[in-house]
């Protein structure tokens, strides 16, 4: 959906150098720490979460069940892609020399870098997919393992810390969810009018160009449904499937009417974006 989903990848490769595309995520959201949301498997997520995370030391695979090419440290950064069964590919950044920028290449028993600090320890030679410099000014290289869709902590996944913030937060009204907007950096999409969205977009991981994630739906200033890629388990709504694979989940009191009016619009818009 190149058209009218670029804007979005202008924010998450932002610091991108000429002739080369930077790694998507940077290792920037965890300054300091909030409890606006909280879950059983973690007490506590960062301030701003802009994608999920590492619970423990994971080793990465290259593929499936397949061999063994990196470790990794809790709470590392990670571009997600979309679990499928028990396993989630996943995009690792770090920091890279200038001969591993030419050589496009991370040898056996070399640290992971973020911000200087090891994150990990390669266990194999390791292809680097794309190489770039981040906001810091450090050149960054990009590569792709798989590892247990159970190692990613709970808390800094979108859909289910929405689950969890409504139930704790009864209210729904945009100042009652500004603080979850907040964190997880949702942006209004200007539109579907006189529908309100807030949004964030897909790992590229599995698309290059993605498309919405989670669509936050208010109408007069109340969250009325939710629209998303992921499947989301939220109290008191009804599903309804919509074009391209996306789902709709809508609240108990939405009037039917309402919501068949917002499912025509935003199918309308998802099929007219590339």
């Amino acid at each position: 959906m190149p058209k009218l989903f670029y804007f979005s990848m202008a924010l998450v490769l932002a610091g991108c150098v000429e002739n080369s595309k930077a790694p998507i995520y940077n290792d920037t959201d965890t300054v300091a720490i909030t409890k606006n949301v909280t879950t059983s498997k973690q007490k506590a997520l960062p301030e701003k979460v802009i994608a999920e995370r590492l619970s423990g030391t994971v080793t990465l695979l290259d593929t499936i069940n397949g061999r063994r090419i990196a470790t990794l440290h809790d709470n590392v950064l990670l571009n997600a892609g979309i679990p499928k069964g028990n396993w989630v590919m996943v995009g690792i950044e770090t920091e890279i020399t200038p001969v591993q920028d030419k050589s496009l290449m991370l040898k056996k028993g070399q640290k992971l870098l973020i911000k200087g600090k090891p994150v990990g320890e390669t266990l194999e030679d390791i292809q680097l997919e794309l190489t770039g410099q981040n906001k810091e000014g450090a050149r960054t290289g990009l590569f792709y393992g798989y590892m247990p869709a159970g190692k990613i902590k709970a808390g800094s996944i979108i859909e289910t810390a929405l689950s969890e913030y409504l139930r704790q937060h009864p209210g729904r009204t945009l100042p009652d969810m500004q603080s979850f907007i907040k964190q997880f950096q949702l942006q209004a999409t200007g539109f579907n009018e006189p529908f309100l969205e807030y949004a964030n977009y897909e790992s590229t991981v599995d698309n290059p160009s993605p498309a919405y994630r989670t669509v936050l739906i208010f109408y007069k200033n109340k969250l009325i449904g939710v629209a998303g890629s992921r499947h989301t388990k939220l109290q008191g709504t009804t599903e309804h499937k919509l074009d391209r694979g996306f789902h709709g989940y809508f609240f108990a009191d939405t009037d039917s009417k309402l919501q068949q009016e917002y499912i025509r619009m935003f199918n309308n818009f998802i099929n007219s974006v590339d």
